[in-house]
């Protein structure tokens, strides 16, 4: 399955989805155990080289504690979306959600009205 990202395909979208639609969870250690080295022009994914998520250090974990039992992280899934979106967000999809922010709602009814039929 590939999904479209800007003229791109990723795996990530259809991993969201059928985590999202399965009610999956994913475990995320408090330590950085893996960096992504392909950050760069002409990568598949990542050309960011740039991004918060470059080259990221990683740390070792001195031992595994598994929990008896596995509970959602709701503020640590927040945060990372939030990472994740902001990362996503592209300098034009800032401007555009800003200028259509500018824009008063009855002309935006009027716009959709008029050239979205």
């Amino acid at each position: 399955m590939e999904a479209e990202n800007k003229g791109g395909n990723s795996w990530a979208f259809p991993w969201a989805f059928t985590h999202f639609l399965n009610n999956g969870l994913c475990i995320t250690p408090n330590k950085n155990l893996v960096t992504n080295i392909g950050y760069r022009e002409g990568a598949t994914h990542a050309t960011n080289e740039d991004s918060i998520l470059a080259n990221l250090q990683t740390e070792e974990i001195p031992y595994l504690h598994h929990p008896k039992y596995m509970i959602p992280q709701l503020e640590a899934d927040r945060r990372w979306t939030r990472l994740a979106a902001k990362e996503q967000f592209t300098i034009r999809m800032r401007l555009e959600t800003w200028i259509r922010s500018l824009i008063p709602n009855p002309v935006k009814i009027y716009l959709k009205s008029r050239f979205l039929k």
